[in-house]
């Protein structure tokens, strides 16, 4: 009976997976090849549709880039206002060095919001998967409103393009800023759980106007911050346009540092070159 040794087992082995493997590997090429999707077509197909605002954060339609995004919501303290909830990955608080429910949480940066002038009477949202971006067109009491949101994938952005017809044209832009709160804390407190945890807030965030884009700076008790500018702009053809960007020099470089304000006024400036 013949014997082989472990190397030549090895040997045989191997040389039995790679011509397996090779040979598997050139009919998935071949059919992949052969494939003829059209991708547009078919992942509309897969589109999330709403017929009416969504209720709150967890039914929202929803964009990002993977550091900034919105989700889209109706209002709850505003009527007839469409809520875009402002998020980036980056911006939580990082007081301890080990994970904490509170002093480690992510914090909270602010809403986009857009007011109508009349109450909606029909509804079409559609978060385009395609695209990557939020299509939405509202028939109201007062006139119509289309609007499109998208984050740019190499930017940090979010823009949001809106069209109007009928006194719909008065329809306002406003942001709301939020301070910056451990999210458990907000959570807990609303539903009146964990009163006796001891819970130092970070200073208030500061509100100011440079031109015409406003600037929202929030400190933080670690001594560095995080900022929101965003600008209204009239294009030529009667739309109009909203730039927004948060920055986050923490974030960024990891180390305490402050000036994130001045980071998002030139992210605004170089979106309008």
């Amino acid at each position: 009976m013949q014997r082989y040794s472990f190397n030549s087992l090895l040997y045989i082995l191997l040389f039995c997976f790679f011509n397996i493997t090779g040979h598997a590997q050139k009919i998935i090429s071949k059919s992949m090849l052969q494939l003829d999707v059209n991708w547009a077509s078919h992942l509309k197909q897969h589109d999330l549709l709403w017929n009416s605002i969504p209720k709150d954060y967890f039914a929202g339609a929803y964009v990002g880039n993977g550091l900034l995004g919105t989700i889209l919501f109706k209002d709850d303290q505003l009527p007839n206002t469409l809520r875009f909830e402002i998020g980036r990955t980056d911006v939580y608080d990082h007081r301890t060095a080990s994970p904490s429910a509170y002093e480690t949480s992510r914090l909270p940066i602010g809403q986009l919001l857009l007011t109508t002038v009349g109450v909606a009477t029909n509804v079409n949202i559609r978060t385009d998967l395609w695209n990557a971006e939020i299509i939405g067109e509202l028939v109201t009491t007062k006139g119509t409103l289309s609007f499109r949101c998208f984050a740019p994938s190499n930017e940090e952005l979010i823009i949001v393009n809106l069209k109007t017809t009928g006194n719909e044209a008065a329809a306002k832009f406003s942001f709301r800023p939020q301070l910056a709160q451990s999210a458990r804390y907000i959570a807990k407190r609303a539903m009146g759980l964990e009163l006796n945890v001891v819970y130092q807030q970070n200073p208030n965030f500061i509100t100011r106007k440079e031109g015409d884009i406003e600037v929202v700076t929030q400190p933080l008790l670690m001594g560095d911050d995080y900022a929101t500018a965003w600008q209204e702009q009239k294009n030529n053809n009667g739309e109009r346009t909203v730039l927004l960007t948060v920055a986050n020099r923490w974030g960024k470089y990891r180390k305490s540092m402050s000036g994130s304000a001045t980071d998002a006024v030139a992210t605004i400036h170089a979106a309008k070159k």
